[in-house]
């Protein structure tokens, strides 16, 4: 019997969005193995400087306050930002923030934890920006903006200059923070506007606390049960670290990881070293319901 043209259609596209997937893993882990492109290393090589001489100190007290104000921790452990609620002047202070104060630092010029605490901060008020102008939105992969097929969401998008050199959210995180600072905490201080993201927290980051608050966000994510929790005889984990498992380490270097910021009772079913049987990401946004 003679398959008809209209259960063909259906057919592929049951099976279309499945190929897409496929290709696109394909092509980003062909580009890893490929090594860092000409940009993202002209990107590396520009903000790998710093200066110790250098005793000024940036103030975040702007973005303090607005973190203050809107960022809401709830009874499931989840903080949410209330982006729904924030004030026409406020949404101004922190357009004016990023793209009147950030940009216009030389930040190459400052110290090594001046810049850690700087890149974090415009990180994070850049994802808080972006969904802010897209708002009501379901999800940050929802915002499409990011240039090519298989980049989905806003993170490969062009968003701003600093130096004059044109920076997405991509480029901050994994084309400075990660490999400048070489730690692995840094995951836990950026958020993806997401329900199963690290919590934003409820304060920015300066070069005096930004170790204390990297120890905090690891401690707060990690003993979540949106991070890691067990079922039967496995460990269910955030997708996190699976992407990021250059960063986190697999098998027993992963658990020791997990182990610096256990509690008790986490600590005590991850020294049995329990496999990772399932991974998962909420990209529901973090919204005030």
């Amino acid at each position: 019997m003679h398959t008809q043209p209209a259960e063909i259609l259906v057919r592929l596209a049951r099976i279309l969005p499945l190929v897409l997937i496929t290709c696109g893993v394909f092509i980003s882990v062909f580009m890893s193995s490929c090594g860092p492109s000409q940009e993202r290393q002209e990107v590396l090589v520009h903000f790998s400087g710093h200066s110790e001489n250098n005793t000024q100190t940036i103030n975040h007290d702007v973005f303090n306050e607005i973190l203050r104000t809107y960022v809401q921790p709830d009874r499931d452990g989840i903080s949410r930002f209330a982006y729904g609620e924030i004030a026409p002047a406020d949404r101004e202070t922190l357009r004016t923030y990023i793209f009147n104060q950030m940009v216009l630092i030389p930040i190459a010029q400052y110290s090594r934890n001046e810049q850690l605490a700087y890149w974090i901060n415009l990180y994070n008020a850049l994802t808080l920006q972006l969904v802010l102008d897209h708002y009501p939105v379901r999800s940050l992969e929802d915002i499409n903006i990011s240039p090519g097929l298989f980049q989905k969401g806003p993170f490969y998008k062009k968003l701003l200059k600093v130096d004059d050199i044109a920076l997405s959210l991509d480029d901050i995180r994994n084309g400075i923070l990660l490999p400048v600072f070489k730690d692995a905490r840094i995951h836990y201080a950026l958020t993806l506007a997401s329900l199963d993201s690290p919590n934003l927290l409820p304060r920015s980051f300066t070069a005096a606390t930004a170790d204390a608050l990297l120890d905090q966000a690891a401690i707060s994510f990690i003993n979540h049960p949106r991070a890691l929790h067990f079922e039967e005889d496995h460990l269910v984990a955030n997708a996190l670290f699976l992407w990021y498992r250059d960063d986190f380490g697999s098998g027993g270097e992963f658990i020791n990881h997990l182990l610096r910021y256990a509690n008790f009772d986490l600590a005590k079913y991850l020294i049995e070293n329990p496999p990772v049987g399932q991974y998962h990401f909420d990209w529901t946004i973090n919204a005030i319901d």
